[in-house]
């Protein structure tokens, strides 16, 4: 790398040792300010050990020189560490051990219904329809609402032959043996 340096005139430390307008490394340079403790800018305007004395102010010219070494050197230091960070392969593949495949969309009204009330994770799921089969009636409704109170997720299906119902509390003897004898009971907890 070359760096030509100007300070604005002033004349260098010493004629035989430092040429204003040749072109130096930057290691020259460094090893130049590390002769004497003198910092950079001082060395190359001739401000090291009191030399120039007649000028008591560095030039806008010397810190911008200043400035330029150090953004160069802070650069390449930068430049080197980050060209010797490793990089992620392309040649590895990711991990699909926890992947599943989205569960395929279940076919008939109530299978869905019923996925419903599974992806509720209930740990007690019945179906209960009409034994004759046909609609259930508003009042079949507000019996199985009284019969089984602890159960908080209810799903119609089937045409509104069918009600699917989800609950963590199992239903007391004395009630399931009440909606029994109105109504077809499946038990699908577990299922």
């Amino acid at each position: 790398m070359i760096i030509r340096l100007d300070c604005g005139g002033l004349p260098p430390p010493s004629s035989t040792s430092f040429e204003l307008e040749g072109r130096h490394s930057l290691d020259h340079i460094s090893r130049w300010s590390a002769y004497g403790q003198a910092s950079l800018t001082a060395l190359v305007c001739g401000k090291a050990a009191g030399l120039n004395s007649q000028h008591s102010e560095i030039p806008m010219k010397c810190v911008f020189a200043r400035f330029a070494a150090v953004s160069v050197v802070t650069l390449l230091a930068l430049t080197s560490f980050s060209a010797c960070r490793p990089t992620a392969s392309n040649n590895q593949t990711p991990d699909t051990s926890t992947y599943r495949p989205p569960a395929a969309t279940p076919a008939t009204q109530f299978e869905r219904d019923m996925k419903f009330i599974r992806d509720g994770h209930f740990s007690h799921v019945w179906v209960f329809s009409r034994k004759d089969g046909k609609e259930l009636t508003k009042e079949d409704s507000d019996s199985l609402r009284t019969s089984a109170p602890k159960i908080v997720d209810w799903v119609t299906t089937d045409g509104n032959r069918k009600v699917i119902g989800g609950s963590n509390f199992p239903i007391d003897p004395p009630q399931m043996t009440a909606l029994q004898k109105r109504f077809n009971v499946e038990d699908y907890s577990g299922k």
